[in-house]
């Protein structure tokens, strides 16, 4: 009883710290310039032989192997992980002395306490070294770090001089600073704003967000003399804690503003929540807003505490488009199979559905009805169209089950759907294709119609499947480069602009390791902008590296005026440590 109360003593001391594995890593979201060599030390890193075990650490190690029970071994490994010398924490981690990626609750209690211990006494030690090791944990140790001490790691921020290191770092600190210290946050933000490149904004976004939350009146007295885009960002912040406070008050605010429509519309960007709301009564918003929520947020969320809600609901007095009351319905038919495909096979069978509803229909009916009905439903289709639409929503729905192997078509197939994201099957299955595989899926990808390539992309873009090969991702953002989203009235740069700013930076400077050649094509290839430049500068940075000579003849083959910034970008030290 007494060994167990130990334990859990320790533990729940350690909880709050976390744990640093030291393993090779998941990457964590990174800045546009991510220093890739340190990725590739730590996947690299290998346990020493036993040979070379220092005689101090086998007599350290002796107690825990003497250990006759479970509870006597509990407490050695306690006692060393307590005992070991703040000096040799950093040894231990790389040492892997104790069986480091171990699942055991031993092994994971052992590297808890040293964590503890070091970020107790050198915070700015362990986030340098779980950021070279491209720890998964490397966000939580950093917030935990600047939740505790703000100043700290402001100040360790203002010591970095990498670009993407910074930008990595002020990610990972932004929202437990505002927490944190407002007064202080709010007192850095533009000078803030200035440290980091124009892709990396977002992070200031996040922590203007947080502030708006937690302090909207200081926000609102400290950013009145801030430039027009911290404003900008500071009123869709304020607008979006408004309407999480109070959904009514908020729209009611927002519509005596003149870009109140707008921040509506932002502020339901990922927001599942606020759409559920709205869905329980639509009628509240001003004409149009509706259909700016949908543009914002999608239908999904709309429509699926009650589908048959939206399909029998008179929606003509909401100022929808009628492109908008088409995807509501459709929406509200792919959810309604996922809940009650019985009562939509009555409604297609009803004849009440339009000729796009039941294109919607048939792809749910496809993906949901059982086996035993499936086939019947197959064989009462007359139309030849339907037909192969059924076939091909059946045969994407089998290529997804458990045990079947995704195909490049099928890939792109459901990737090309509307709320469709890429399984863990499907990844796996990407994963063990051969040349020739993905081959297919680069040009079947480039055949696509536009509206199923942007879409396809756009789900390339805002998630991170990096086992696809290069040059198709390449593809999918270069395509999303060439056909940007229409910019709002007002002009303001969107944040999928920044967001492909950084895809495009973040890709050019990882292929540079792999195929530097390739990767400048992809690069030249690119229409000029903020996007091809930023890509320039992140290639140039990675690839003078290693082939400094070779970097230096592509850089003097540029356009003039972009070799002036991409040069002056490696010379000013922010492409360096």
């Amino acid at each position: 009883m007494k060994t167990a109360l130990i334990s859990a003593a320790i533990f729940a001391s350690c909880l709050s710290a976390g744990w640093l594995a030291g393993q090779a890593k998941k990457p964590a979201p990174a800045g546009a310039a991510e220093a890739a060599a340190d990725v590739k030390a730590a996947k690299s890193r290998r346990a020493p032989p036993k040979s070379s075990v220092p005689l101090e650490v086998t007599e350290r190690l002796a107690r825990i192997r003497m250990a006759k029970t479970p509870e006597e071994r509990m407490r050695a490994i306690i006692h060393l992980a307590q005992t070991i010398p703040l000096g040799d924490i950093e040894t231990w981690y790389d040492s892997e002395w104790i069986n480091e990626g171990s699942e055991d609750m031993q092994t994971y209690l052992f590297y808890r306490t040293l964590r503890a211990r070091w970020l107790a006494s050198d915070p700015e030690g362990l986030v340098s070294y779980a950021m070279r090791k491209d720890s998964d944990r490397f966000y939580e140790i950093s917030q935990d770090w600047a939740g505790k001490d703000p100043a700290a790691a402001l100040a360790y921020l203002d010591k970095l001089k990498d670009p993407a290191k910074r930008a990595r770092v002020a990610s990972a600190i932004g929202t437990a600073l505002a927490k944190a210290d407002p007064q202080l946050v709010l007192s850095r933000i533009p000078e803030l704003q200035k440290s980091l490149s124009p892709e990396n904004s977002s992070t200031v976004s996040e922590m203007i967000r947080e502030l708006a939350k937690s302090s909207p009146e200081l926000l609102k007295a400290q950013s009145a003399n801030w430039p027009d885009s911290l404003r900008d960002a500071v009123a869709q912040g304020l607008a979006s804690a408004s309407l999480k406070r109070n959904l009514a008050s908020g729209i009611a605010e927002l519509s005596r503003t003149q870009d109140g429509k707008r921040f509506f519309k932002e502020a339901l960007q990922n927001n599942s929540e606020l759409m559920k709301e709205i869905a329980k009564d639509p009628g509240m918003l001003p004409p149009g807003w509706l259909g700016a929520a949908l543009e914002g947020a999608g239908g999904y969320y709309l429509v699926q505490g009650d589908p048959q809600k939206w399909l029998s609901m008179d929606l003509s007095g909401l100022a929808l488009t009628s492109q908008q009351t088409q995807q509501i319905r459709s929406q509200a038919i792919s959810t309604l199979g996922s809940k009650n495909v019985d009562r939509l096979m009555e409604l297609f069978g009803s004849g009440d559905l339009d000729e796009s509803q039941r294109r919607s229909a048939i792809y749910a009916l496809g993906q949901n009805l059982p086996a035993d009905k499936k086939a019947a439903w197959l064989a009462s289709l007359t139309d030849q169209n339907e037909i192969d639409m059924a076939k091909q929503a059946v045969a994407s729905r089998s290529s997804r089950a458990e045990g079947k192997t995704a195909t490049p078509s099928t890939l792109l197939a459901d990737l090309g759907e509307g709320e469709t994201a890429m399984t863990w099957q499907q990844t796996r299955a990407a994963i063990s294709w051969d040349r020739e595989q993905m081959k297919s899926l680069v040009s079947e990808f480039a055949a696509l119609p536009g509206e199923q390539k942007s879409v396809v992309a756009k789900k390339l873009v805002e998630s991170n499947y990096s086992d696809l090969p290069v040059d198709f991702r390449a593809q999918a953002i270069g395509y999303l480069i060439a056909n940007p989203e229409p910019k709002p009235e007002n002009g303001t740069p969107q944040e999928g602009n920044r967001q492909l700013t950084q895809k495009a930076s973040d890709l050019a400077s990882r292929w540079a390791e792999e195929d530097p050649a390739a990767a400048s094509k992809w690069v030249a290839s690119l229409p000029a902008g903020d996007e091809r430049l930023w890509a320039a500068k992140n290639l140039a940075a990675r690839w003078s590296d290693y082939e400094p000579a070779a970097a230096e003849r592509w850089l003097a083959a540029l356009p003039s005026a972009e070799r002036k910034q991409v040069q002056e970008f490696l010379e000013s030290g922010q492409a360096k440590h």
